[in-house]
């Protein structure tokens, strides 16, 4: 379709004597952004099916099609070469994403996060704890700077430490942080902290039913 428009005919072919280049520009903006959101959906089934080839060479394709969404894409990029095992090649992607942000002039927790996501992969996890900690101090109930806090402090077994950072989050801003994997960690820290975790996960599933609708899944809590 867009090789046709670029031609100079129509959508489907024919003549496109009758279009002004008006209509044509606006024509491409539509099929660009359906061809982008369709990209962004195969890539979305290639990563849950675990086909990590298909995956990382969408993201590079998507990184031509639309390139002022490169910092998100750089990033997961370096998080899927992590997942891979292959942390030199994250670092080069999450070192992208620096570049990114200086050019854009803006600064955020980018940076701290995936720094931590390279401790995490080394086994480094109090190094881990303390770059997320200072990121929180920067940018506080950040969804991924809680969750793998929540984490590193598991793997250093400070479990009870886990609980309160990722539980107090929760509740304070539960409209940002409910999100299913992160209820899922949580509900496991219940269960290694204490033989309490049924009344907490009880508690939590009260906070789900106040403020997310029934699409959410429940098995997250993990209370069979």
């Amino acid at each position: 379709i867009v090789r046709n428009l670029r031609s100079g005919l129509t959508e489907c072919g024919e003549s496109g004597a009758l279009l002004t280049p008006a209509m044509v520009e606006d024509s491409l903006k539509l099929w660009k952004t359906r061809t982008v959101r369709v990209l962004y959906s195969i890539t979305a089934v290639a990563a849950s099916s675990k086909d990590y080839r298909l995956c990382g060479s969408l993201l590079h394709l998507l990184l031509k099609e639309d390139p002022g969404s490169s910092l998100g894409l750089y990033s997961a990029l370096g998080r899927l070469h992590l997942h891979l095992g292959d942390a030199v090649a994250a670092q080069k992607c999450f070192s992208k994403c620096d570049e990114v942000e200086e050019k854009s002039g803006s600064r955020s927790v980018t940076s701290k996060i995936h720094a931590s996501y390279l401790a995490m992969a080394e086994n480094n996890f109090n190094e881990a704890v303390d770059v997320l900690k200072d990121a929180l101090k920067t940018s506080p109930c950040h969804p991924l700077a809680v969750n793998n806090l929540g984490v590193s402090l598991v793997y250093t077994g400070r479990v009870r430490e886990a609980v309160a950072v990722v539980e107090g989050a929760m509740f304070q801003e539960p409209e940002r942080l409910l999100h299913e994997s992160l209820v899922l960690n949580l509900a496991t820290m219940y269960e290694l902290e204490s033989c309490n975790a049924t009344a907490n996960k009880i508690k939590l599933l009260q906070l789900v039913a106040q403020h997310k609708g029934d699409s959410f899944a429940v098995a997250a809590l993990k209370l069979h």
